[in-house]
Order: structure tokens, then sequence, then C-alpha cells
């Protein structure tokens, strides 16, 4: 994914979820919407995208075997004029994670988020940097940089992409 854009139903932003919600997320603990985001109205609007993203998640994974559902960590932004001169503007997510939406309480009024333990960096943006600008970079080291078996740090895989 290179050109991501936000869906009414295909996504949940958690751009400005609480502090100590996103510190036990990225620290690998199952975490329910209602940790994450504090806002009644956010968190409304969260709970029916995250059923949204359930259902077509299940339905894909069932029909299909693949897991689709993921946890987009950082965004690299940039524009580049293409060969028609066309400007063609970039939002890819850095690192993806595999999570499942487990539903919780009796009428089903939260949503826990749970992350798989493997870490992703996007490979169409690893595949384009190297394809477009000839930079080949060592995926395996920048998962490690993580610190991902003892506590997840996305920072380290910043700095690198911000050097290249």
């Amino acid at each position: 994914m290179l050109q991501y854009r936000d869906s009414r139903d295909g996504s949940i932003e958690l751009t400005g979820a609480h502090p100590s919600g996103l510190a036990q997320l990225l620290a690998g603990r199952p975490t329910r919407l209602s940790s994450l985001i504090r806002d009644h109205d956010q968190l409304s609007d969260a709970r029916r995208r995250a059923r949204s993203i359930r259902q077509k998640a299940d339905q894909l994974a069932s029909e299909r075997g693949i897991n689709t559902a993921h946890l987009a960590i950082g965004f690299a932004t940039w524009s580049e004029d293409s060969d028609s001169g066309a400007r063609l503007d970039y939002a890819a997510p850095v690192m993806l994670r595999h999570v499942r939406l487990v539903p919780r309480g009796s009428r089903v009024e939260d949503y826990e988020i749970v992350l798989d333990e493997s870490i992703t960096i996007n490979p169409a943006l690893i595949d384009f940097l190297h394809r477009e600008h000839d930079i080949a970079l060592d995926v395996d080291e920048w998962v490690a940089s993580t610190g991902y078996s003892h506590g997840f740090d996305p920072n380290p895989v910043f700095e690198r992409l911000r050097e290249v």
C-alpha cells in the first residue's frame, strides 16, 4: 500500500489515542478501543468501524484464507512527478501488524485489539524504494531494530527511513 486513503468503514484513526492505551497496545497486550479512544462520539464511531472491519476480515479469511486486518504504524508521505508530469501523492504505512478485533461485552459494547507478534515492513514501500530509487533495505535488520521480542519500539525504523 503506497496511497492510503481513509475509508468510512475500513479504518480506525488512532493518531490521537490515549497514551496509556497506546502504550499497552504497542507493548503487545490486548487493548480495548475504550482504552485508546476516550471521547464518546469518536469511540462510538470507532466501534462502528471495528464491527465493519471485523466482518470484512472474517469474510476474507473464510473465503480466501487471508488475514487483511492490520495496524499501520507510521506513515511515509511524499510527492513525486510521474512520467506524464502529473503530481503523485503517496501515504504509505511503514510497518504493519496483523490484528484481531475481538467483541467484548454482552451487547458488544467494545472491541479488543489483539496484535499478532509478527512485524512487517510495508512490502509495497520496500519494493517502491528498490524499483524506483534503487534503494535496497535490510528488512530483517529493520524489524530487529524494533526490539519486538523485548517490547516494541517503532522509532528505530522511523529513523532508518528518514536516513534513506
